[in-house]
């Protein structure tokens, strides 16, 4: 996914300064950019999973998924600014994917008040994170089949844990549950970036990242029997060339 978004990266230096007539709506830097974008969300998206299936601490999976929301938003903004209606699966997909993730950060951030006895903040974190999958939901029938999946799964988590704690505080502790707007915003954490494809990099020249170097793929494409008649070809033209020069 991060060499993926490198490749894209530089799909879009070429688009954006490019004197085409005209491009394919997939091919635009706009587009370039939001593809670019997804490929983070979905780098950034393995570390969170991971980092949830290890049990780390609720508070770092909660920035790796908030962080993960806000990759997902920023390619909705710039699919979004296309208005193309052949994206509109694609721009709902992002649109859910945002919504998911940030619902995943708050119901991580929920664990870290049950933690610290603060039950209150706890449910409205909560409440926050199942209005969130209920958006999501509306979302799905119109993004990529693959939403649906997704959307459910946090659903699975997230409703449960909320309707769980909703009644431990309405039942037991009586805390006065905030509004969420009110609590601090979540911090994110990046972990991805795009990364160069070496493999793509022509021998002895170096790409983007200094000093990296690589081996060039298409040494060897040009067939022998074609290599013959190139060199055929070169030496008939530097003997025309010498004969034109003694002539003159």
């Amino acid at each position: 996914f991060q060499q993926t978004a490198f490749a894209l990266e530089t799909a879009y230096g070429i688009s954006e300064t490019s004197t085409w007539d005209t491009l394919t709506t997939d091919t635009t830097p706009e587009a370039l950019k939001a593809w670019k974008l997804l490929m983070l969300a979905q780098a950034q998206r393995c570390f969170f999973e991971r980092a949830s299936s290890d049990q780390m601490k609720p508070a770092v999976v909660a920035k790796l998924a908030m962080q993960t929301a806000k990759y997902y938003e920023h390619a909705a903004a710039m699919l979004r600014e296309l208005k193309a209606g052949s994206l509109e699966k694609m721009l709902s997909h992002l649109e859910v994917g945002h919504k998911v993730f940030e619902a995943y950060a708050q119901f991580y951030a929920a664990a870290e008040h049950e933690a610290a006895y603060e039950y209150g903040m706890q449910v409205s974190r909560l409440e926050g994170a199942a209005t969130l999958i209920v958006e999501a939901a509306r979302l799905s029938p119109r993004a990529l089949p693959e939403s649906s999946d997704t959307t459910t799964a946090a659903a699975a988590a997230i409703t449960p844990k909320h309707a769980h704690a909703s009644r431990l505080n309405d039942t037991v502790y009586n805390e006065r549950v905030p509004p969420l707007a009110t609590l601090p915003r979540l911090e994110t954490k990046s972990i991805v970036k795009p990364l160069p494809v070496t493999e793509l990099a022509p021998k002895g020249v170096s790409t983007a990242v200094d000093g990296l170097k690589g081996e060039d793929l298409f040494a060897k494409l040009v067939p022998l029997n074609v290599l013959q008649d190139a060199s055929v070809y070169t030496a008939a033209r530097d003997d025309m060339l010498r004969e034109m020069a003694l002539s003159v």
